[in-house]
């Protein structure tokens, strides 16, 4: 870290009459995985994990991070001047920190307004003031900030998105009709290119246009983003209920609404900076957004064009598998975490349909692979050694259809205890992916499932078990996941796609992770009292390392899921699959 970045923010701190600075890894439309001129914190430190909060005050800066980066941080900054805490530790700092009523600052585009809610809590309870502030001191002093590359947005077919942009917004306005709703603010840009059946370029790893919407009772919907990425045929396709204008002209448009209309908006969402453009506005209301539960639940050309995803995925990683293989068989110390990654983009390139990476690929050798999101690079590139395990977990972006899968794969022979931490965590992920439940249950009431085998061992790990995954959208999707979070998480319904990753850690050794996509569909039968109960299908295509199973802590029940599982992977792949690769395959898909 530069110490006179942190020295140029407190000056421009000082001016702002704040004692203290806080800034989340986010955007201004909450994206998950952000572009480079974007990653504000990365910039500053080096850490480039998905979620952290930093705050810095005249004398201090401290990271606030959650468990899946604990390791990652400690290596990633290097510096004595920034102290990195867990984020359940962030209350505990703050009550001990923030005397004589000091003055907290906060970018309002960064910051939604539950998020608010929560610090002005925070304040009441720590006797501190909370500062909205409408710039971004980082954005200032970052000169040298990465310009965006221009990218036009583009349509989806009828035939991969399963409705009309008419016919999602029919239901939108007669949801928003029988809640008397004259404007509805959709902030999440994923719900507007799911509306708009619209997809971009505007973030590395997530197809999507970066916008912001404003649908209303008469049908139609202006659309803010970046003009100069509609195309014609876009605003042609769309003219009858789309209005496109770019981001400045929000703010004079919001200020011509009549103050007695309705203004519905979801609090979750909706940056700080929103209300304040509202100000002048009596009725708003807050209101879950009603896209989230519907994109989350696929309909049956969006589950078609998923399952095709992961047949294409299927076959990339059972070549990279089988390239693997004779690499290491016959050239064993020349093969590194980077050239997996390049080799798998470079399969991907065989299919059409291909878009890009869902997020950065994991590729982790030994050690590195007790760091949940490693991500290896020109300066950190581990060698794939003997006897060391490799964690790959990687996903992808078809047309329509988005992965994400994680295996855990043997270089030579494995220890006793590697086989049987690998055992107890496969038998976690078995014993989630054959469940069957009611309808609507809660994510987080199936975890125990998937961490059973490893909490009798008396371990654990530190991520959640699940989360949603969109249709050719953001690879982490709510409402819905599994974890282990005490907060009711949405009910499971079918259609949904959420994943099975269990795992297990040890830090500076190795590290374990199982992860397939599950689609979940309803049960033949219904139970008692009426009751819709829901199982899962498996949706990934890729063997797991029989070299890692030790079978003698599998019961015959398992045994004969996982040979059904592979059976069924060398059934759907076989025939796309070049002779030798089929072979390498049918011996991979052995009963065990």
């Amino acid at each position: 870290m530069s110490t006179s970045k942190i020295e140029n923010i407190r000056i421009l701190m000082e001016q702002a009459a704040v004692d203290a600075w806080m800034i989340s890894v986010t955007d201004q439309f909450g994206n998950e995985q952000l572009r480079e001129d974007q990653q504000r914190i990365k910039w500053l430190c080096g850490f480039d994990g998905s979620t952290g909060l930093m705050i810095i005050t005249a004398t201090k800066v401290v990271l606030f991070i959650d468990g899946r980066y604990t390791l990652q941080a400690s290596l990633q900054i290097n510096s004595t001047d920034i102290e990195i805490l867990s984020i359940n530790q962030l209350d505990a700092w703050i009550r001990e920190t923030f005397k004589n009523n000091v003055t907290l600052g906060y970018d309002s585009w960064l910051l939604t307004i539950n998020q608010e809610k929560v610090w002005s809590a925070r304040a009441k309870n720590y006797h501190f003031n909370l500062k909205s502030l409408d710039f971004n001191f980082i954005d200032i002093i970052w000169k040298d900030k990465p310009i965006p590359k221009q990218s036009n947005a583009f349509c989806l077919s009828y035939e991969v998105a399963g409705y009309t942009a008419q016919a999602k917004l029919d239901v939108l306005l007669k949801w928003m009709n029988e809640n008397h709703l004259d404007h509805l603010l959709l902030s999440k840009n994923e719900s507007v290119n799911w509306l708009l059946n619209l997809r971009g370029c505007d973030t590395d790893y997530t197809p999507v246009l970066n916008c912001f919407a404003l649908l209303h009772s008469d049908g139609t919907i202006d659309v803010f983003c970046n003009e100069e990425s509609i195309t014609q045929d876009i605003k042609q396709s769309l003219e009858s209920i789309c209005y496109f204008h770019n981001f400045e002209e929000m703010e004079r448009m919001f200020s011509q609404f009549s103050p007695l209309g309705v203004i519905a908006l979801d609090p979750e969402y909706t940056a700080i900076a929103f209300q304040n453009l509202f100000f002048h506005h009596k009725n708003i209301v807050f209101v879950k957004d009603p896209i989230i539960l519907l994109k989350a639940r696929k309909n049956r050309s969006e589950r078609q064009a998923i399952r095709k995803a992961h047949l294409n995925e299927g076959i990339v990683l059972v070549n990279l598998m089988y390239w693997l293989d004779n690499e290491i068989s016959h050239n064993p110390h020349n093969i590194f975490e980077i050239d997996v990654v390049e080799k798998i983009e470079q399969l991907r390139m065989h299919f059409n349909t291909y878009w890009g990476p869902s997020f950065p690929t994991i590729a982790a050798s030994g050690d590195h692979a007790a760091i949940v999101h490693y991500r290896p690079n020109n300066t950190n590139n581990a060698k794939l050694e003997e006897g060391k395990v490799f964690l790959l977990d990687t996903g992808a972006h078809y047309n329509g259809g988005t992965t994400d899968m994680t295996r855990t794969i043997m270089i030579g022979e494995s220890s006793p205890e590697v086989r049987e931490m690998y055992t107890l965590v496969l038998k976690g992920h078995l014993a989630l992916g054959k469940a069957v439940f009611p309808e609507n249950t809660p994510g987080n009431f199936l975890d125990i499932l998937a961490r059973q085998f490893l909490w009798k061992k008396g371990v654990d790990y530190n991520h959640g078990t699940g989360h949603g995954v969109g249709a050719f959208l953001n690879v982490h999707e709510g409402p819905h996941n599994i974890s282990s979070s005490h907060h009711l998480t949405a009910g499971l319904m079918s259609g949904m796609v959420v994943s099975n990753e269990p795992g297990y850690y040890e830090d500076f050794n190795y590290g374990i992770r199982i992860e397939n996509l599950m689609l979940v569909q309803r049960e033949p039968h219904n139970g008692t009292m009426g009751k819709k109960f829901l199982s899962f299908e498996t949706l990934t295509l890729v063997p797991y390392d029989r070299k890692l199973i030790d079978k003698n802590l599998l019961s015959a029940e398992e045994i004969y899921q996982i040979n059904t599982y592979h059976k069924h992977v060398y059934a759907t792949l076989a025939s796309h699959l070049e002779q030798p690769i089929s072979r390498w395959l049918y011996d991979q898909t052995q009963p065990l």
